[in-house]
């Protein structure tokens, strides 16, 4: 890996790993927010810039930690605008039941076809049900790849491991979700036609387990057989479109307030379910040692710890740097460099004093959710970088702390105004 660019997406997050080859790894691609704010454009006008920075990549592969808009919304934008743009993507791997008794996933097929209208950017996430059908015109099956834990893959020349999740939460996450689905599944039953509809979800929940299974790295069905799984999946999603029952907003009431109640579970389960990875050390410690969580909470952390290098160059704060998802997994670590994506958003959080705490160097896409960026302007000002010079310096000496110039440390934050190395209070 050559280097590191942290991409100014207001909330959301956009991380590209440039390899010394010029092939690209974006780590997700989006944002909740519909305006820049700097420049009162759209997101998407954003969103444009980073991609056509990379038209020239030898390879441009994208890897979704997990289906939250803030990490995916430029990525299906990007889709659907360029289908040729990604040579290849890499999907977090959802919880699945093969007899279709699936709550986690009839919990993503009730939202999208009963919960009450919201507008985009405050919808339920379900796009891990459309993801195949949104892929397939875009690329070839054999460039798509659904990873768990213990799985790999390669960047640059080097390989990266998948350390979370895997089927062993399979049935954690169900049993959280399902006094719940079961309330749901019951509203749908009290609905005309509830029980045909209810008949097909399943149907689909099997057959998500099955698609899922096909395109796992371990998969050896060839890609035309992976494209008919794909499109049997679209067919049955359609299939529900059509079977959805008709019913008026009274008879939904009941199905709608239990959505309701399940919407945070949902929501903090897609977190937990984040791809975590890091790279492989085949010879030891690393100038490229990074870790990417994703946003798992600190309880998964928690789990994979043992699995965790004792010490790592670059890390991404977990959940845009909150302090909800703080975790002593990571704290415990030596971290050279914490890579913190966030922005302005009422449902967000502010950074964490934790990172202003630990003894690494911080870049930040956005410093307008710090509050140490408000009191004493950047927090990196005064840290000590060590890749300036044997000893370290200061990062007020840094060459790129002028904007623009060469960083030693190969960490670069592209703003609104400019390329910095570490300066978040940069405007």
């Amino acid at each position: 890996m050559d280097r590191i660019e942290l991409h100014d997406v207001e909330y959301g997050a956009c991380t590209a790993l440039v390899g010394r080859d010029q092939s690209v790894l974006f780590v997700d691609a989006g944002s909740v927010s519909r305006f820049t704010r700097a420049e009162d454009a759209e997101i998407s006008a954003r969103f444009s810039r980073i991609f056509a920075r990379y038209d020239r990549a030898a390879r441009r592969d994208l890897l979704l930690t997990h289906y939250h808009r803030d990490h995916t919304s430029g990525f299906f934008w990007q889709l659907r605008r360029a289908p040729g743009y990604f040579s290849r993507v890499y999907l977090p791997r959802q919880p699945v039941s093969a007899d279709g008794g699936n709550a986690f996933l009839l919990t993503a097929l009730f939202s999208r076809f009963f919960a009450a209208p919201e507008s985009s950017f405050a919808r339920v996430n379900t796009s891990c049900l459309s993801v195949f059908e949104r892929l397939l015109p875009a690329l070839r099956p054999e460039h798509i790849a659904v990873l768990s834990a213990g799985d790999a893959f390669r960047f640059d020349g080097a390989a990266y491991r998948v350390l979370w999740p895997g089927p062993c939460f399979d049935a954690e996450v169900q049993a959280r979700v399902a006094p719940h689905a079961d309330a749901l599944c019951g509203a749908v039953l009290a609905l005309p036609g509830g029980a045909r509809f209810l008949e097909a979800a399943k149907s689909f929940c099997a057959a998500y387990a099955e698609t899922q299974a096909a395109f796992s790295p371990a998969s050896q069905l060839s890609g035309e057989a992976k494209r008919r799984r794909a499109e049997r999946l679209s067919h049955l999603l359609r299939d529900l479109a059509e079977k959805k029952p008709g019913a008026d907003g009274e008879a939904l009431a009941p199905l709608r307030e239990s959505l309701e109640r399940v919407r945070p579970i949902y929501t903090e389960l897609q977190n937990d379910l984040s791809l975590v990875f890091h790279n492989e050390r085949p010879h030891g410690d690393s100038e490229n040692d990074v870790l990417f969580p994703g946003d798992a909470s600190p309880a998964v952390l928690e789990r994979v710890s043992g699995k965790l290098f004792p010490r790592y160059y670059a890390v991404a704060a977990p959940h845009h740097g909150t302090e909800s998802h703080v975790s002593p997994a990571i704290q415990n670590l030596s971290v050279s460099h914490f890579l913190i994506s966030n922005g302005e958003y009422h449902a967000g959080g502010e950074i964490a004093e934790a990172y202003r705490a630990a003894e690494a160097v911080c870049h930040c896409t956005n410093a307008h959710a710090c509050p140490a960026a408000a009191e004493t302007g950047c927090c990196s000002r005064l840290a000590r970088c060590f890749e300036q010079s044997a000893r370290g310096a200061l990062t007020l000496r840094c060459p790129a702390a002028g904007g623009g110039r060469f960083a030693p440390c190969r960490i670069y934050v592209f703003g609104h105004s400019g390329v910095w190395g570490c300066h978040c209070d940069r405007r």
